[in-house]
């Protein structure tokens, strides 16, 4: 509910924004003799903190304004109000499970939007984060569910997805039939379009939309939304979509939000691996870190790895190297994500020897007890940092192979 006070601050806000797009209009004005009073001015050359304008008498507020600038005035309204087009917004109740690293943010800019948020994790760091942006924290999938309009779930793999929605306690057994559910979690594709099946014989809807842009497209709301399914149930929700997203993309039909997500996110795995190498190498030949990445980023050696989480500390904020590689982008959710995209190939019968080393080297990392470390670590194993006998092994055969060549 809103109070007195919370009416008050929306009609000042309403009020402003008027003065706001009067004041895009600049020109010249003259004033009406016959209206003119004294008090402050509503003309556009009135300033916006003292109301007042070059006019000797001046008017009040409200009541009079020079015909020109009323004129200019409501020239420049339509003009803005063709800039700006926005979209009716239907608030929602809406059921969050996984309050992680992405959950959290993502659950967080849905409830500063409007709608009635409900989340459910059974880690307590993640609740607390949720709780600090307003969801309100439920014990049970039961309790998170009940009367929501939208479910959303974030979660590590496709195993504790199905079992969230299908177990005997899930959201199916709870949640008000005809209610929408929405994965982002980045699972298998075949599992994906298993749940499409499940959830409809249910009575429900579905949609696979796993989301990338990270942490801090979470927290900025510029995810960029992979979507499978039905399109008109895409279009149901995607004002509550839009909320956290920069770009939606419809995929096609269940399962394509996935094949889309692993697809980009093997790309994004050797590119990754390329930044480290190309970090490391251009440090030991003595060119500065800021420097080259300023270069790289404008030339063919870019790529949204490079830009986002350059392995070197103080060249990028949004770096997990910056904060001793915690967060981010764990190295046994890549891992998972280049096993799947591997299997991908295996069903389609296409090589990815790329991505497969990629892999071998998550899985160095994960056996020196770094998974949970944002998969960017993996600069501290091309510099020498760190060492494993897979990695040593992996060396040697190189540098014998360069040798006889």
């Amino acid at each position: 509910m809103v109070d007195a006070q919370g009416h008050a601050g929306l009609h000042e806000r309403a009020r402003t924004s008027h003065l706001e797009q009067d004041e895009e209009v600049v020109g010249a004005h003259r004033p009406d003799p016959s209206r003119a009073r004294s008090g402050p001015c509503i003309c556009a050359q009135a300033s916006r903190l003292s109301r007042h304008c070059a006019h000797p008498a001046g008017h009040p507020r409200w009541a009079v304004e020079c015909s020109a600038s009323r004129d200019a005035r409501h020239t420049g309204r339509r003009r803005s109000q063709a800039r700006t087009p926005r979209r009716k917004q239907h608030l929602m109740r809406i059921g969050w499970i996984g309050l992680g690293n992405m959950g959290a943010p993502m659950s967080g800019r849905l409830v500063a939007a409007g709608h009635e948020v409900h989340g459910y994790d059974l880690a307590e760091a993640a609740r607390e984060a949720a709780a600090a942006q307003g969801v309100t924290i439920e014990d049970t999938v039961a309790a998170t569910v009940a009367g929501a309009d939208v479910v959303v779930t974030m979660l590590p793999n496709h195993g504790i997805v199905t079992a969230v929605l299908d177990g005997p306690d899930g959201v199916l057994a709870h949640a008000e039939p005809g209610a929408v559910v929405i994965d982002s979690s980045t699972i298998d594709i075949d599992a994906a379009r298993s749940l499409h099946a499940s959830v409809s014989a249910a009575g429900f809807r579905f949609l696979d939309a796993p989301v990338s842009g990270g942490i801090s497209g979470a927290a900025a709301g510029t995810l960029t939304f992979m979507v499978g399914g039905d399109e008109a149930v895409l279009e149901e929700v995607r004002p509550v979509i839009e909320v956290m997203a920069g770009r939606i993309f419809h995929t096609g039909g269940p399962g394509n939000g996935q094949a889309a997500k692993l697809t980009n996110n093997m790309m994004l795995g050797i590119t990754l691996a390329a930044t480290a190498e190309g970090a490391v190498l251009a440090e030991r030949l003595g060119l500065d870190a800021r420097t080259f990445w300023d270069l790289a980023q404008v030339s063919s050696g870019d790529s949204w790895a490079l830009r986002t989480w350059y392995p070197v500390a103080g060249v990028v904020d949004t770096a997990a190297v910056n904060r001793d590689f915690t967060g981010g982008f764990a190295t046994a959710l890549l891992r998972k994500d280049l096993e799947l995209a591997l299997a991908a190939g295996r069903s389609t019968d296409t090589a990815l020897p790329f991505a497969a080393a990629v892999r071998d080297r998550m899985d160095q990392l994960v056996e020196l007890g770094l998974a949970d470390r944002d998969c960017s670590v993996l600069v501290k194993l091309v510099d020498g940092e760190l060492s494993s006998p897979a990695r040593d092994e992996a060396v040697a055969a190189t540098l014998s192979q360069e040798t006889s060549a």
